[in-house]
């Protein structure tokens, strides 16, 4: 299969499965709707975006569902990425563009953050949080910038310092988001 037909197959698939209704019934759905697909994701993407791809492979592969952190403000918020990414790909059909919109759809969705209500102070981009392994502490790292901020102080921390991070699971997460946010 070519490079176009894997495109369509994943885009096909995400209309039909993944963002089939307003709110999926569990996030078992939504990762096994990703698994199924993986395939025709990663064949190609391994070449164009060989690191980004690697860390949602692990995200698809080898977390476990309840640890997936995904809230229904997450879910809502990547229905629109898609509606975009569907429409970028029918007017421009340009590969590295579609898989960079396809992975921040990706992100969007599966790396836990809350960006319909906060932002990197400095330069206003997407904060993804995560776990520092060392001290086990949750962070949360602007996406654009790479800034690094203590997620329960809301404290920017030195960026001189290297920072072993992991992706925040639900458990490291539950003083943060009330029960009734996930799915």
């Amino acid at each position: 299969m070519s490079i176009y037909g894997a495109i369509h197959n994943v885009l096909k698939h995400f209309e039909t499965h993944l963002f089939v209704s307003e709110m999926p019934n569990d996030k078992v759905t939504i990762l096994q709707s990703l698994r199924t697909i993986w395939h025709d994701i990663e064949k190609y993407s391994k070449n164009i975006y060989p690191e980004k791809t690697a860390e949602l492979s692990h995200i698809v592969h080898h977390i476990p569902t309840e640890d997936l952190a995904i809230t229904k403000k997450m879910y809502e918020s990547a229905i629109p990425q898609f509606t975009r990414l569907k429409e970028a790909w029918s007017q421009e059909k340009d590969i590295k563009p579609f898989y960079s919109r396809l992975f921040r759809l990706l992100e969007e969705l599966l790396l836990f953050n809350k960006d319909w209500e906060e932002c990197c102070e400095l330069c206003q981009g997407a904060m993804y949080y995560y776990v520092e392994k060392n001290r086990h502490i949750v962070l949360k790292q602007c996406r654009s910038c790479g800034n690094v901020y203590d997620a329960d102080k809301n404290e920017r921390l030195p960026v001189y310092h290297a920072y072993e991070l992991r992706i925040a699971l639900r458990s490291n997460l539950s003083h943060i988001v009330g029960p009734d946010e996930w799915i």
